[in-house]
């Protein structure tokens, strides 16, 4: 059986010690998508956080922070590996979502590790 395998970037972002989550019936997620064509992780950070976050600006995609591989789709044909990057951004309030999110939060960072403990983060790597 083959598997096709999808690599995705996702971003960090950290404000006045809150960690930006977004919500999608119910499973909490930082903003990102994966990576289309030719397309290198940064490119595809930046392009998904335009899509999910209208109106973000003044973006900075910093170093690697973490990883993430979730288990397999439920079709079990389809594997996921992220990546995560530390963003400094301009997130307008209040923020505005695209239709692939229900909500969008910010999160206490205390209780944002709690929220993506499923995640390797390298927290100490993430300032303000």
């Amino acid at each position: 059986m083959s598997k096709t395998f999808y690599v995705g970037a996702k971003g960090l972002i950290v404000r006045d010690d809150h960690v930006l989550i977004l919500e999608d019936r119910g499973f909490h997620d930082l903003p990102g998508g994966r990576i289309d064509d030719q397309e290198n992780a940064i490119e595809a950070l930046a392009r998904e956080l335009e899509e999910e976050l209208p109106g973000i600006d003044d973006v900075d995609i910093g170093p690697l922070v973490g990883w993430h591989r979730p288990i397999d789709y439920e079709d079990g044909g389809h594997g996921l590996f992220l990546v995560v990057f530390h963003v400094k951004a301009r997130v307008p309030d209040p923020i505005v979502l695209s239709h692939e999110h229900d909500r969008a939060a910010w999160v206490p960072q205390a209780e944002a590790r709690r929220i993506l403990s499923r995640m390797a983060l390298d927290w100490s790597a993430i300032g303000d």
